[in-house]
């Protein structure tokens, strides 16, 4: 079969399970229906996509790329940097011990604001993985965590301490799970006439003014 023929079929694939997983959500869409869609034999589809969790991987891909990248480009003068492919929750743990916190809020603030101007272009992809991250979690990306580091490193600083005990660990999470929904929510329901980087900066200085 030509590539361009492969290509196209590939393509196909990947919207039609775009437009099934935005509209009936990761869990009640099969390969088979996929497949029913697309026009393409089921034993063929898997030629492309080994399962169906292979192929959200593939549609929030970019999605999760550009979020880890958000992520390093505003905190690597924070923590020294020196290598852009280190993983995100190491750089998310030297954040918990940023001596200067006050210099977080904006940090998160200006994360949050290019996050929303990516979404803004790429709904799609955000929504499925929003929708989905419960269902299907992502090895490579995992807000709740992320958000959780900052806000130890936050109240290690408000209340003056080295470690956090049991308790401020559960509040941390806690708010970081409010957090994370909220942020769902807003993506989820946003509509076109909505400021979605408005919204997200309001929420931003509710959890960490």
């Amino acid at each position: 079969m030509p590539q361009v023929l492969k290509d196209d079929i590939k393509n196909r694939i990947i919207n039609v399970a775009i437009d099934m997983f935005k509209n009936n959500g990761y869990a009640k869409t099969s390969m088979k229906n996929i497949a029913k869609e697309a026009k393409v034999a089921v034993g063929n589809l898997y030629r492309y996509f080994n399962s169906k969790e292979d192929l959200y991987n593939e549609i929030i891909k970019e999605f999760v790329d550009t979020v880890n990248n958000i992520i390093k480009e505003n905190t690597h003068d924070m923590v020294n940097l020196e290598d852009m492919e280190e993983d995100v929750y190491n750089i998310v743990n030297k954040l918990e011990d940023y001596p200067n916190y006050l210099g977080v809020y904006p940090m998160v603030s200006k994360i949050c604001y290019e996050l929303s101007e990516y979404i803004s272009d790429n709904k799609d992809s955000a929504i499925i993985f929003f929708q989905s991250s419960k269902e299907v979690p992502s090895s490579r990306l995992n807000l709740t965590e992320i958000i959780q580091k900052v806000l130890y490193g936050k109240m290690k600083r408000d209340m003056n301490k080295t470690a956090l005990e049991d308790e401020d660990k559960l509040y941390a999470c806690s708010l970081a799970k409010g957090f994370y929904e909220t942020l769902s929510y807003i993506v989820i329901n946003m509509e076109e006439s909505f400021n979605m980087a408005d919204l997200m900066n309001k929420v931003v200085k509710l959890y960490f003014l």
